[in-house]
């Protein structure tokens, strides 16, 4: 998967072409379970511009989606007899920080509160001791606070819950401290695979 969505069904070389790395996961019959690219041995027959692999973890385990009336298989053979595989890549931290969709692990959602926090008191500061002129600054607080809900939601998400429950008095302490759920649920994979 990239980004919380099923990719492919690809061949070798197009999974080459669009430039996945070593650290990303495919999947397809033979293997039997997702696998990192570089745990399958001889799958890129060149080794330029592959980075090492990173700390293991362990592949996310595979959900078989409803496609409908195709083919629900996640490996699939050409006409020519070509392998094809579905890929899933390591979501990034903060790399949709400002949306309310997906899941996000209990680290970002500290390091977030920090930042929120961090940016909220340098604001305060400056309009406080600032004249009319800064008093535009005041702007920033929308971007701010809309940064803070996101985070909020998606943490929420995590747990299971929807992003409501962070109007629950005090319920950001618990956004910090619970463990998220480490299967795919309703708002997507788990952020930590």
């Amino acid at each position: 998967m990239v980004n919380g969505q099923q990719e492919g069904p690809f061949t070798k070389q197009e999974i080459s072409n669009k430039g996945f790395s070593s650290n990303s996961y495919v999947y397809s019959k033979e293997l039997g379970n997702w696998k990192k690219i570089s745990d399958i041995p001889g799958f890129f027959s060149y080794t330029e511009d592959i980075p090492p692999p990173p700390p293991q973890s362990t592949p996310p385990t595979y959900k078989p989606q409803n496609t409908g009336p195709q083919n629900n298989s996640n490996y699939s053979q050409s006409n020519n007899n070509t392998k094809t595989y579905h890929t899933h890549q390591k979501q990034k931290m903060f790399s949709k920080p400002f949306s309310f969709k997906g899941r996000i692990r209990r680290t970002e959602f500290g390091i977030s509160m920090i930042i929120y926090f961090l940016f909220y008191s340098f604001l305060i500061a400056v309009l406080e001791n600032g004249n009319d002129e800064v008093a535009i600054l005041g702007l920033a607080f929308f971007p701010l606070f809309w940064f803070l809900w996101a985070q909020g939601a998606k943490r929420c998400h995590d747990l299971g819950h929807s992003g409501w429950f962070q109007l629950i008095p005090f319920y950001a302490l618990w956004l910090l401290f619970a463990e998220g759920s480490h299967t795919i649920n309703e708002y997507g994979e788990d952020p930590k695979r």
